[in-house]
């Protein structure tokens, strides 16, 4: 998980062209996770293996549409919270409700400690939803 500033006025295009290559990247590399997007930062959860976290991790580094990008956690997980999607999209608190409650993500049995927790975080970053 990382969080980053948007280098410049990201606008709901930006947004939603950044989404519909990411996605399509993802699912190429098997990469599974989260994208919070609010008050000009970003919060990512990523999912996969290794070697491709870490060098999709370099490309986000690398891109310049982020300023200040920080690695927040890093640990490696027994199965993926967000397995149904090549990358959600979450920018405000109805939307996150949205994910928490959806079918993809219902059979997590600690679903509702991971939403308080991921909530709690995001809240810390500044990224208010």
């Amino acid at each position: 998980m990382y969080c980053s500033h948007a280098s410049d006025v990201f606008g709901d295009q930006d947004l939603s062209d950044l989404v519909k290559t990411s996605r399509h990247n993802n699912l190429i590399h098997n990469i599974t996770g989260c994208l919070f997007f609010g008050n000009g930062k970003f919060v990512q959860i990523i999912e996969g293996e290794e070697q491709k976290i870490a060098q999709l991790y370099k490309n986000i580094q690398n891109d310049l549409r982020n300023d200040s990008v920080n690695l927040l956690h890093h640990n490696t997980i027994l199965e993926r919270y967000f397995k149904n999607w090549s990358l959600a999209l979450c920018r405000n608190k109805e939307e996150l409700d949205q994910i928490f409650l959806s079918e993809k993500f219902r059979d997590r049995g600690s679903s509702s400690s991971y939403a308080f927790y991921l909530s709690s975080l995001l809240s810390k970053e500044g990224l208010v939803l």
